[in-house]
């Protein structure tokens, strides 16, 4: 589930998970759908990562990762509450592969 969040929520959405894969946008950004639909597809099979949009409109958090109407719908993903990946395509194999890198393999014993 894609979670709408706002500033006062932000770094408490960071802290709720691991990871965190947030998507900027504007109301007027051409391709935001796109970027909704795709962070839709990964929650749906990233149940442990939390997954939220945020409108940059009057957003200080936005200021601060320096997102704007020019750059956005941005997607960033965050390790721990730190950026590690900003996506400006929606791809959503890569996205997946920040998360889970090819070749990772978890064996319960």
């Amino acid at each position: 589930m894609v979670k709408k969040i706002e500033d006062k929520d932000f770094e408490k959405f960071l802290t709720d998970g691991y990871y965190a894969v947030v998507g900027f946008y504007h109301e007027g950004a051409a391709n935001k759908q796109e970027m909704f639909d795709m962070l839709e597809q990964f929650s749906d099979g990233h149940a442990g990562t939390v997954t939220g949009v945020l409108d940059i409109a009057g957003s200080s958090v936005a200021d601060d990762y320096g997102v704007d109407e020019d750059i956005s719908p941005v997607v960033v993903v965050f390790k721990s509450q730190n950026p590690i990946k900003v996506m400006t395509e929606f791809d959503l194999e890569e996205l997946s592969g920040t998360i889970t890198p090819p070749g990772a393999n978890i064996t319960l014993q």
